[in-house]
C-alpha cells in the first residue's frame, strides 16, 4: 500500500470503519439505520482505536519522505 494515500486522521479512519460496517447491515428505515449505527459504534474494539492511533507516527514519517 502506498503510504502517501493513507488518511492520517484517526477520526476519519474510525468513521470509515463504521461506514463499512453500516453498509453491510440491512437498513430498511431511518430507525433501523440509527440502531445499526449505534451498534456499529458500540462494537468497535479498543484495539481498533489503538491500531489507528499507534500507526500515526509511522504514517506521518512515511508521508514526509
Amino acid at each position: 500500500m502506498d503510504m502517501k494515500n493513507l488518511n492520517l486522521n484517526p477520526i476519519e479512519n474510525i468513521r470509515d470503519h463504521v461506514d463499512s460496517k453500516i453498509r453491510k447491515m440491512f437498513n430498511t428505515s431511518k430507525n433501523s439505520l440509527l440502531v445499526n449505527l449505534q451498534t456499529a459504534w458500540d462494537d468497535i474494539l479498543n484495539t481498533t482505536y489503538s491500531k489507528y492511533i499507534d500507526t500515526m507516527k509511522s504514517h506521518c514519517q512515511a508521508d514526509l519522505k
